[in-house]
């Protein structure tokens, strides 16, 4: 059997030229997609932060967190655990950065509820000291002696549930924090409209 030889001018002819152009071609496009979605992602990542700079500036809130619910990839369903991961979260002096060490955590029966609650009213406030003692949540914000949380819906995707939440140490939130948070809830369901 006689081996096959190829050389460029064999290869030019053959349409190999077709082949080389397209394939560096789509090389130059996926690259250019890539870059153009990080710059997109990391002008969204400054949007929030901005955000929140607005509402620890503006309020009584001591923490603000943006996180995000799912089961590991999928829809949730019945028989699979759900977990809370925070993806953006910024705190006063004096209460502790907590995204280090709340990714993938599954989640009680509490937390369930309370996101259940959010699904239904897309955002409510509720007193820490209501929430069932010994959750996981309530241990959370006992802590960091947060007295007070504003629970928001951002966006459900189907496959995960992005909501926020803004916490003092005060008794109560005001009017005015009330407002603040109006405005940054608009603006956070904005920036994660394209979210997937």
């Amino acid at each position: 059997m006689r081996a096959l030889k190829m050389n460029w001018i064999d290869f030019l002819n053959t349409g190999g030229v077709v082949v080389l152009v397209t394939t560096i071609s789509n090389a130059i496009v996926k690259g250019l997609e890539r870059r153009r979605n990080y710059k997109k992602a990391l002008n969204a990542i400054s949007d929030i932060y901005d955000v929140f700079n607005r509402v620890i500036d503006d309020s009584n809130a001591n923490r603000v967190l943006v996180l995000k619910s799912s089961n590991g990839g999928s829809r949730p369903t019945i028989g699979v655990n759900l977990y809370v991961s925070v993806l953006h979260e910024m705190s006063t002096r004096g209460v502790d950065q907590i995204k280090g060490q709340y990714q993938s955590i599954h989640i009680d029966e509490t937390y369930i509820r309370l996101l259940q609650r959010l699904t239904e009213k897309k955002e409510f406030e509720i007193y820490t000291s209501e929430i069932e003692p010994g959750s996981f949540l309530r241990l959370t914000y006992d802590k960091e002696q947060l007295k007070r949380v504003y629970m928001f819906e951002i966006k459900g995707n189907g496959d995960n549930y992005y909501f926020g939440s803004f916490s003092t140490q005060a008794q109560e939130f005001t009017d005015n924090d009330r407002l603040a948070f109006r405005l940054a809830i608009d603006k956070l369901r904005k920036i994660f409209a394209n979210e997937k």
